[in-house]
């Protein structure tokens, strides 16, 4: 019995370790699941079953399953960034566990309570059971389920602003969303020094027209038309007529 809790324990800490890459928060992770199945073993006494392979297997389903109420929280923590705007009111660590904690939990805290409601749902009508197998299931369940979100709801929030880690962690959906906003970015300026480029040219070629225009022969008074660019980078028409030299 010990040997098998103490893999899965092991299994859950490295998958965990690698969703996290924080030692802090992973150890904090396990020490809820760890009271989740020692909750669970006092249930198991004050429900009056006995040990046995069937119930050594719920126990050990519990870690596994434990871990889905503490690690959507911590992951959430962990990717939680301090606004801009309120760096200077969650200006020392204990404000920021604080905040993060907070924001953490009402972020993810809806999600993991569906998902422990539902499994209850799924799980109650087993309920009026005379089996068992399907009594001890049931019974077992449902301790997995409530000190699982108990954990993980108020335990772990209460740990993470206390022993939290403080800095920042990347999040890759909202650094894939600043890189899709900088390449627009630059796609703007481009095509703003472009449109800028043509109408210079266009500028240049206006006056160019406009100084081959300064000495007009009698020969061509007439209406001369030329081109004038607007403020739009757009190219508009105007019709002059030439002054005939007077000489």
């Amino acid at each position: 019995m010990a040997e098998t809790l103490g893999s899965s324990t092991l299994a859950v800490i490295v998958v965990v370790l690698i969703i996290t890459s924080d030692f802090t928060t992973t150890l904090l992770v396990t020490c809820c699941i760890c009271l989740t199945d020692l909750f669970l073993v006092g249930l198991i006494f004050y429900w009056g079953l006995t040990f046995n392979a069937l119930v050594l297997l719920q126990i050990v389903l519990a870690i596994g399953t434990s871990v889905d109420y503490s690690v959507h929280i911590a992951y959430a923590y962990l990717i939680e960034p301090i606004p801009e705007n309120k760096k200077r009111k969650y200006d020392t660590p204990e404000k920021i566990r604080k905040y993060k904690a907070q924001t953490a939990l009402s972020k993810m805290g809806s999600s993991v309570f569906h998902g422990g409601f539902s499994t209850f749902l799924a799980i109650s009508v087993l309920s009026p059971a005379k089996t068992y197998i399907f009594l001890v299931f049931y019974r077992l369940w449902f301790g997995i389920i409530l000190f699982g979100m108990t954990n993980g709801f108020l335990f772990l929030p209460v740990l993470l602003s206390i022993f939290g880690p403080t800095q920042d962690v990347a999040n890759p959906e909202a650094a894939e969303e600043e890189i899709k906003e900088k390449e627009h970015e630059d796609t703007d300026s481009l095509l703003a020094s472009e449109r800028s480029y043509d109408i210079n040219d266009t500028g240049r070629d206006s006056l160019s027209e406009l100084s081959s225009l300064h000495s007009p022969s009698p020969a061509n008074s007439q209406h001369i038309t030329m081109v004038k660019a607007n403020k739009f980078g757009g190219v508009s028409m105007v019709s002059a007529r030439s002054v005939a030299d007077s000489t």
